[in-house]
């Protein structure tokens, strides 16, 4: 009965001592990226944003934004330096069942456009329409090359500017609690909509309240970016 007791007061105090024990955890803000961050450019709208890879991926298998190529064949495309010094931007072209090298090209007349720095370009080869194409950028810097991947698709009637522009008036007006009424036409809420204020899981089944953020007063501090895809 005795050794029962001295275990018991034994786990006793080894339980208080491991509940009573404090962590603590250091935290800090978040750094900026050291890598430049690459757009494309569509009639005036942001979208696509690429991050850069060290290493030379295999284009083919990159599944990142898919670049809208009018029937001139024009691109453009942005990036923010974040402080690294851009010697030249190229671009290269691959068949997606070969790998056989389509166009390529460095990219030059590059302007400020506030944090970015913007250029247009004319393909130097030519790729079939309503077909996906890798492209591979490459920013040429100080500490060495960093590669950017994409999908280009080129179709004779292009309506991703439109398309651009619906997105970006949709998400602006979320933050309008008198002009949100106008979402209405395009909401799907149903009488089983999940929530009321659950602002983790948002789509357009969602209430109308919900999507204008509710009793919340968000402010935008960083414009979005869409995604192409």
């Amino acid at each position: 009965m005795i050794v029962f007791l001295a275990v018991f007061v034994g786990c006793s105090l080894l339980f208080a001592k491991l509940m009573n024990t404090e962590e603590v955890l250091d935290a800090s803000d978040l750094e900026d990226p050291t890598l430049p961050v690459v757009s494309c450019d569509v009639d005036g709208y942001k979208a696509n944003l690429l991050y850069g890879y060290l290493d030379n991926m295999q284009p083919s298998d990159m599944r990142q934004g898919l670049i809208p190529v009018n029937a001139a064949r024009e691109i453009g495309i942005s990036y923010i330096a974040y402080g690294n010094n851009i010697r030249t931007v190229s671009y290269e072209i691959t068949a997606p069942d070969t790998g056989e090298v389509v166009a390529n090209a460095k990219i030059g007349n590059f302007k400020a456009d506030g944090d970015y720095m913007t250029a247009r370009f004319t393909l130097n080869g030519s790729i079939l329409m309503n077909r996906e194409y890798p492209i591979r950028f490459t920013l040429e810097t100080d500490k060495g090359d960093i590669y950017y991947y994409a999908r280009l698709l080129q179709r004779s009637q292009d309506y991703a500017a439109d398309y651009l522009s619906f997105v970006n008036n949709f998400y602006e007006t979320c933050f309008n609690k008198e002009g949100g009424s106008s979402l209405n036409v395009y909401m799907e809420t149903s009488g089983d909509s999940y929530g009321t204020t659950n602002f983790a899981n948002v789509s357009l089944k969602s209430p109308l309240d919900t999507v204008t953020w509710g009793s919340l007063n968000p402010q935008i501090c960083r414009k979005a970016v869409p995604t192409i895809s």
